[in-house]
């Protein structure tokens, strides 16, 4: 899925003031391409119109503004060149770059057709500059609600990355903390939810923005300082102190919480260096979505979760690690050697017999051999078992994923923002 995966989006009310405003095109320095709209069956005027409002709104920051056209011919010719073998997407950044242009707004159109989502990638950094979603025709009036955790935590992270861009010094990578988010209201506790948007935002600053941010683990060892370590939460006033601790530039914090059928998700980005809040941004989802994310959520999963499982029944850790081939190979092994074993004890039992009931004239030798090597058979067999066993508990927990475990993933190049020569897009 392409860093432009955001499912279903049901459609917000914003004027074109409000989408121009979120891409910040105020802050733009040098020229911007306008890669083409795949409109796909959204009808022609709609597109043309659309075209038409995100054109009106790049000029507004007085830079040249290169047309879909020019963008299109040079697609055309990559793909070209792609069929032929003699390119490859890695180059697509700096052709486009070869425009002149220094930016690339990228338009997705929704399933539904009434809502697009854009954004304007910074071609130096490879990185995302801004993003915002624009209303199409006639989209019904309301409160944004996202149906689905990808939509939302996806436009969390691009307010919250957009915000980065009024710190001092100009550095290329940003350095963030992100803490866990408290939680309000029994849904949101008894899911994690907290922890698990705070991991979602890590994950899209890492890969949608290219940004640095604090490993979780060293976030616990300052917090225990702060003697917050079983809440991990910080407020605006404390947490600079935290944040310098660690080295960043800047910390997320804020909550999550129950409203009803939807779970909303409030977070700040709070500057280090001055204790200023730069943003503050607001999303909201269905409960459902999240409490099916949850219970899936590897990130909500603990290390002495799965030692306690594997201790009990073998490859039991690994599947609460999703681990399934592994868990599966694991329990497999020790019901095979347990199988052998207990047969191994079966054939020493009947050759016991067997050697009792023998008469005058017996080969008593032989028949000790064979008791004595069935028994040895059954102890190796049950002592490889135990063995495995061990084995099991210890990959359980030294497999068990940390929270930022569950979440490194980085990417870069053109392919990283969907930048493709079918029109610089991926899917909602």
């Amino acid at each position: 899925m392409s860093v432009f995966a955001v499912a279903l989006l049901t459609a917000a009310s914003l004027s074109a003031s409000d989408f121009c405003r979120d891409l910040q095109v105020d802050r733009v320095k040098g020229a911007i391409a306008m890669a083409p709209i795949p409109c796909g069956k959204l009808a022609a005027d709609k597109c043309t119109a659309l075209q038409s409002q995100l054109t009106a709104c790049l000029k507004r920051s007085k830079n040249k503004v290169i047309e879909p056209g020019a963008v299109k011919a040079l697609l055309d010719e990559h793909a070209l060149k792609q069929m032929k073998g003699e390119d490859d997407d890695d180059k697509l950044l700096e052709l486009v770059g070869g425009l002149g242009a220094a930016y690339v707004l990228v338009t997705e159109i929704g399933p539904d057709g009434g809502v697009a989502l854009t954004r304007i990638v910074a071609l130096e950094e490879s990185g995302i500059f801004s993003a915002a979603r624009v209303p199409i025709g006639d989209a019904p009036k309301g409160p944004l609600t996202h149906d689905t955790v990808d939509a939302a935590m996806t436009q969390l992270a691009d307010r919250l990355a957009g915000a980065l861009s009024r710190l001092g010094g100009g550095a290329k990578k940003r350095r963030v903390a992100v803490m866990k988010l408290s939680e309000t209201g029994d849904i949101a506790t008894k899911n994690g939810m907290g922890t698990l948007v705070s991991a979602e935002l890590v994950t899209r600053f890492r890969r949608d923005h290219g940004m640095l941010v604090v490993e979780r683990t060293r976030l616990d060892q300052v917090l225990k300082e702060f003697e917050l370590g079983q809440s991990g939460l910080l407020d605006p006033e404390s947490a600079p102190k935290l944040g310098k601790m660690v080295d960043a530039e800047a910390i997320v914090i804020g909550s999550v919480s129950d409203a009803g059928a939807e779970v909303k998700v409030n977070a700040q980005l709070v500057d280090v260096a001055t204790g200023v809040t730069l943003v503050a941004e607001s999303v909201a989802m269905k409960s459902a979505t999240m409490i099916s994310l949850a219970s899936d959520a590897v990130v909500l999963r603990t290390k002495s979760g799965a030692l306690f499982r594997s201790l009990l029944i073998p490859g039991w850790g690994q599947f609460y690690n999703r681990q399934d081939l592994k868990g599966g190979m694991l329990l497999g092994s020790v019901l095979a050697l347990a199988g052998a074993g207990a047969a191994m004890q079966i054939a020493a039992a009947m050759a016991t017999s067997e050697y009792t009931a023998a008469g005058p004239g017996s080969d008593f030798n032989a028949l000790a051999t064979r008791v004595e090597s069935y028994r040895i058979a059954s102890v190796v067999l049950f002592g490889a078992m135990g063995l495995v066993w061990i084995y099991n508990i210890i990959d359980a927990y030294v497999s068990g994923v940390t929270f930022d475990g569950a979440t490194s993933v980085s990417a870069g190049g053109g392919a990283a923002f969907g930048l493709t020569p079918s029109g610089f897009g991926g899917k909602f």
